[in-house]
């Protein structure tokens, strides 16, 4: 048997009397008596008892059924009606408000132990199915919310695999976490060059942040772990601005162990709450950023080592050939000149031979830096293959890229080059220039007029300069011929 707590709600107080012997022979408490509807409404807001006996025929501005209907509504307690009267229009009235039994007037002690026990097994049987039916109601909105955050993960993992440059994935960032997060303000900070600077590459949610910070600011860059703060205690971060949030988020941002960032979720308003939920959202989504970020660093890595010459550093010829057509296109369009020169060191077998494969080396890593320094800003200097070299000047007609070619050539001997202490001088360039589009309206046609004048400075002696078409046209203007003096 359930021992259970009975409020008894009954105007005359012999039979008030008699419940409650009974009741507590049956071993049931009697929390409490009342003896209207009003005072019945009362003492039940305070008790919340197990069962409740109500007289159908109470005194006053409410009977029995119409306290039964609010009690029932207000606090979903069982009810048993009692009552003399077993008329059909009274029992309608009352059946219409779920009572959990009747007892007749005057009672029968077995009626009323069988009665009872039922109303207090079904009534407890019914709360518990109501708890179970709260546990998975609380379970399917959990397992709802965890469904849509797989589905916003997926989400995001999909756009960042769609990006092209860090800065778009940034962008993508800020978005995503706008949606998964609509209460949370935040930001999304970035080691600057492998440093212990912090630069903010995004922010959502109008959050007052430094646009720059010390990664020693941060006690979760300095861990490696989450660090939450709340206005009850925490691990405060200097990197915040007044006016700080009551609570706030940092989880830091990893690559192969290497520190390389960091998010940060706050508060948006007083009324938002940082819930454990969404700091495990944030760490999954962060786990998911941090492949995102790793994959296209590597993937711009791989792409500057495509058209990166790996020993001189200068763009390569695959560059070249691309960079150049789009150029050459643009030229024929607008009418815009662009020069070319390919340059050619003189004798650099023979440097080779003499000074070895390192010192070879060197003096193709020490020219390309010598050219790239001595000429324009928005002209680009390529290794073309071996050692040749091309220089592509965009806005430069023939006499521009002549003199500019000149400058290269006699400013060449004092070009420093030592190697294993020793000074190696004595090189010289042949140079072979061509205009766009009057040598060539494609990149493959520019680059074999500049390599025909560069083969015709090579007969003729080297460490000269010469023009494409100059013969074609039996003049002799724009030829350079190298002086020692």
């Amino acid at each position: 048997m359930i021992k259970a707590r009975i409020f008894i709600v009954e105007d005359e107080a012999l039979i008030v009397m008699e419940l409650m012997d009974r009741l507590e022979r049956f071993g049931h408490e009697v929390c409490g008596t009342a003896a209207s509807g009003d005072d019945a409404l009362r003492q039940v807001a305070e008790l919340l008892p197990d069962v409740i006996l109500m007289d159908i025929r109470l005194a006053g501005n409410m009977d029995g059924i119409e306290t039964a209907r609010r009690i029932r509504e207000q606090f979903d307690v069982p009810v048993v009606y009692l009552s003399a009267y077993t008329d059909d229009e009274l029992i309608e009235r009352a059946a219409a408000t779920g009572p959990f039994g009747f007892l007749v007037k005057p009672f029968n002690e077995r009626e009323v132990r069988a009665t009872i026990d039922l109303a207090v097994y079904r009534g407890h049987a019914e709360r518990r199915l109501l708890e179970v039916n709260r546990q998975l109601e609380t379970s399917v909105e959990m397992l709802e919310r965890q469904r849509k955050d797989i589905l916003r993960l997926n989400k995001l993992s999909e756009d960042l695999q769609l990006c092209q440059s860090e800065d778009e994935t940034y962008r993508v960032i800020g978005n995503a976490f706008s949606g998964l997060f609509p209460a949370l303000a935040g930001f999304i900070a970035m080691r600057r060059d492998g440093g212990k600077i912090l630069e903010v590459k995004q922010s959502w949610g109008g959050l007052s942040v430094a646009h720059e910070f010390q990664e020693a600011e941060c006690p979760s860059l300095l861990s490696g772990e989450v660090c939450f703060t709340s206005g009850s205690g925490g691990t405060s971060c200097a990197h915040i601005l007044d006016p700080a949030p009551e609570s706030y988020l940092c989880v830091p941002l990893s690559a192969k162990g290497e520190p390389m960032g960091m998010i940060h979720l706050a508060q948006r308003m007083k009324a938002s709450e940082m819930t454990p939920a969404a700091a495990e959202m944030a760490k999954a989504a962060a786990k998911t950023i941090e492949l995102a970020l790793a994959n296209i660093r590597l993937r711009e890595r791989l792409n500057e080592q495509a058209i990166h010459d790996p020993l001189t550093g200068l763009h390569n010829r695959r560059f070249l050939e691309d960079t150049l057509g789009h150029q050459a296109a643009q030229a024929v369009r607008a009418g815009d000149p662009v020069g070319v020169m390919m340059l050619d060191l003189d004798h650099f077998k023979r440097f080779n031979d003499t000074h070895g494969h390192a010192a070879g080396d060197l003096l193709l890593k020490e020219f390309g830096a010598f050219v790239r320094k001595h000429i324009r800003h928005g002209d680009y200097v390529c290794r073309y293959g071996g050692e040749e070299f091309v220089v592509v000047l965009p806005h430069s007609r023939t006499e521009a890229t002549r003199k500019r070619a000149e400058e290269l050539r006699r400013g060449l001997p004092a070009m420093i080059c030592e190697h294993l202490g020793k000074r190696l001088g004595g090189v010289t360039v042949s140079i072979g220039i061509a205009q766009c589009p009057e040598d060539g309206q494609t990149a493959e046609l520019l680059l074999r007029s500049a390599d025909e004048a560069l083969y015709r400075a090579k007969e003729r002696g080297r460490d000269r300069i010469e023009i494409a078409g100059e013969d074609r046209k039996g003049s002799e203007a724009g030829q350079t011929e190298a002086t020692n003096a």
